[in-house]
């Protein structure tokens, strides 16, 4: 690629943040980002006067490396327990709270802000219980009780969370939520009635309709909230409301939307997802429902395949989530047909933190520690702190989850994006040689060893994989099979693959470029180094050559991220790690 080589010490010795900046405001972002990267240990040691270079380096996608910065220039002057609550606040936020933590007891203090810190470091990391309890002998305003009664659920102690909330006068929004967690629609509306309709009190009564049965009016009310801040919650009951109504696509859809909009682990919208998903091969097999006038005969033999069905729907030692569902009676030999039971088992709460109700007594449902979402949260540690920094975090917190296969199959994503292919490739061999039934670990290894050259082996990878997983490909892999049957020479089977998995995923930068080096079509080529431009607008100045060899080069510096997440999407240039930019202020202080 055309940007490899060592940094220049010419450029490093020279440049000074007065000359950085004044380069920046000139409009050679290039060069001033170049010689800043270059620079990097002297900047470091003084990182005086460069809050704009922060969020330069931020607004290009250089995450880790602004808020290296802002934590310098906050300890060299002392401003960590002054006024780096929000600089600490901003890395929480970014998934790294090890690294907060580390930071909160730097930094001393016990301001209102870092007692708040400390409360929500605990609560990513273990027991906040005694710093809540604490919180609330201090603290006895309205926002600061109404910010312990959300500690407190999502500490697993609603029972607490609910005794506040009756003992403080303005927490009619907590004591209707709660209301609607036992159950108890009639006595939620009339609270609900005296709060202004924002959208969370929409939602409110949105379940509220659920609970009571009107499917139509809960829907109407779900779909108008899908784009605002309660769109996890909303689409969680939408989930629920489709599967009742018998309209299991569009349930998944909901459920997936539901997982997809979650800062957390939402095991309901998982449950409605398995739940929809068994009920929607069931009606396919059993040719979909029955004519409303159909006769006898043919009902009957529909009844028939449909009872087949259910002895061969997927039973609960089969799902990944089957620990978490243990504790409400279900046994690992029942189907998936027990879980709607189960799901009712939790009330008016589809949120992360579950409860369940006995007579009318909430209790916390804390579920075991997702190792998937253990390994996912890992995986940000790469956007603050480095790829070193993630690697040793991922060795470190294995034995919590059993070095579980499914939370290393993120730490084997992370080396494909860092293009550390062998390294890749012996996790996701260990992997499957401790459960072969991992789909995506199939998927790495394919990729990891495509990457390393053996196309054929890669295919041959990828074909065991779908014949002991599942037998359709997933839009992932799609685009990794059309990559590699491009490099093959095979262009019609690299077509078909990339035009089927960009249907599924258009925002798919990888399987665009892919299709146009294809084609060769010099429109289709300009579209893509257009769409290149938008995201790697540094890169793209780098790199010389014609348009195949500018995209080819694009793909290389990608390494083996082929994500159709915008904010996923990363790429290798002077020696670091780059992903899409950021406008100022987007993200994190300034």
């Amino acid at each position: 690629m055309a940007s490899a080589g060592p940094p220049r010490a010419a450029t490093c010795s020279a440049a000074t943040p007065a000359d950085l900046r004044r380069l920046w405001e000139n409009g050679d972002r290039g060069p001033a980002l170049r010689a800043a990267l270059e620079g990097w240990d002297r900047l470091l040691s003084d990182p005086s006067d460069l809050e704009w270079l922060a969020r330069a380096l931020r607004a290009s996608g250089l995450g880790a490396e602004a808020l290296a910065l802002q934590v310098a220039a906050a300890r060299r002057h002392a401003r960590l327990a002054t006024s780096g609550g929000g600089l600490i606040r901003s890395i929480l936020a970014s998934g790294d709270p090890w690294w907060a933590r580390e930071l909160l007891a730097e930094a001393g203090g016990d301001s209102r802000e870092l007692q708040a810190l400390r409360i929500e470091v605990a609560l990513a990391l273990g027991d906040a219980a005694p710093l809540i309890a604490a919180w609330v002998r201090t603290h006895r305003d309205g926002p600061a009780l109404e910010a312990a009664v959300r500690w407190w659920v999502r500490s697993d102690r609603v029972e607490e969370a609910a005794r506040l909330a009756d003992e403080v006068p303005g927490l009619t929004r907590w004591r209707a939520r709660f209301a609607l967690w036992r159950n108890r629609p009639d006595v939620a509306r009339p609270l609900l009635a005296t709060l202004a309709p924002d959208s969370e009190v929409r939602c409110l009564e949105a379940i509220a309709c659920v609970l009571d049965g009107d499917l139509a009016q809960g829907e109407t009310r779900l779909r108008s909230l899908l784009d605002t801040d309660v769109r996890e919650e909303a689409a969680a009951w939408l989930a629920t409301v489709l599967r009742k109504q018998r309209r299991y696509a569009d349930a998944v859809k909901a459920a997936d939307a539901a997982s997809s909009a979650s800062l957390g682990f939402n095991l309901v919208a998982r449950l409605e997802r398995e739940i929809a998903s068994d009920h929607e091969w069931m009606d396919n097999a059993a040719g979909g429902p029955a004519p409303a006038r159909a006769g006898w005969l043919p009902r009957i033999a529909r009844f028939a395949q449909r009872l087949g069905g259910r002895f061969r729907l997927r039973r609960i030692e089969d799902l990944e989530n089957a620990d978490a569902l243990y504790p409400l009676g279900l046994k690992p030999r029942d189907t998936t047909a027990a879980l709607a039971a189960a799901v009712n088992r939790f009330g008016g709460n589809h949120t992360v933190h579950l409860t369940t109700t006995t007579g009318g007594v909430l209790a916390s449902y804390p579920l075991p520690e997702n190792p998937r979402q253990l390994g996912a949260t890992v995986q940000l540690v790469l956007w603050t702190r480095g790829a070193d920094a993630a690697r040793a975090l991922y060795d470190r917190l294995a034995k919590r989850v059993d070095d579980h296969p499914l939370y290393r199959i993120y730490h084997g994503e992370l080396e494909l994006w860092m293009g550390a292919y062998a390294r890749a490739e012996r996790i996701f061999r260990a992997i499957l040689a401790r459960d072969e039934w991992v789909r995506w670990a199939w998927i790495g290894l394919g990729a990891s060893v495509m990457f390393q050259g053996d196309l054929g082996e890669a295919q041959k990878i990828w074909t065991r994989g779908l014949s002991r997983t599942h037998p359709v490909p997933g839009p992932t892999l799609y685009v990794y099979r059309g990559e590699c049957y491009r490099r093959q020479g095979e262009h019609d089977l690299a077509r078909r693959e990339l035009e089927t998995g960009l249907r599924q995923k258009p925002y798919r930068l990888s399987a665009r470029i892919n299709l146009a080096l294809l084609d060769r079509d010099p429109d289709a080529l300009a579209r893509a180094e257009r769409d290149c431009a938008a995201f790697a607008p540094l890169l793209m100045a780098e790199l010389r050559g014609s348009p195949v060899e500018r995209l080819e080069q694009v793909l290389e510096a990608m390494r083996g991220n082929r994500s159709s997440s915008a904010w996923n999407m990363s790429y290798h240039l002077w020696g670091r790690l780059w992903r899409r930019g950021v406008t100022d202020g987007a993200r994190g202080p300034s």
